[in-house]
C-alpha cells in the first residue's frame, strides 16, 4: 500500500514537473517550495512595535519595579529582580 501511494506522488510530481516546464508557474512556484522549502516557503514576519505597546510594557516594568522594592527591603536586590522580570516580560511581547 505504501509503495503505491509512493509510486502514485512519483507519477503526480513527474506530471506537475513537466506542466511547470510548459508554463505553470503556480505549479512551479509549488514544487520549488516542496523541494527547497529554506528558499522558496512563505514568510511571514509580524512586528509590533507600536508606542502604545512600548508604553505598556514601560507600564508594566514600572509597577514590577514599585512591587519588588515593597517586598524586598534589599534595593539593590529588587532592581535586579524588577529588571529580570521586565526583561522577560519583553521577550515574551515580542515573540
Amino acid at each position: 500500500m505504501a509503495a503505491c501511494r509512493q509510486d502514485l506522488a512519483d507519477d503526480l510530481e513527474a506530471e506537475a514537473i513537466k506542466r511547470a516546464r510548459e508554463g505553470s508557474d503556480a505549479l512551479l512556484m509549488f514544487l520549488l517550495r516542496a523541494h527547497r522549502p529554506e528558499r522558496y516557503r512563505d514568510r511571514h514576519v509580524i512586528e509590533v512595535v507600536s508606542p502604545a505597546v512600548v508604553s505598556r510594557l514601560e507600564q508594566q516594568a514600572s509597577a514590577i519595579l514599585e512591587a519588588c522594592y515593597q517586598v524586598l527591603e534589599d534595593r539593590q536586590l529588587a532592581g535586579l529582580v524588577a529588571s529580570t522580570i521586565a526583561n522577560r516580560l519583553r521577550q515574551i511581547w515580542a515573540a
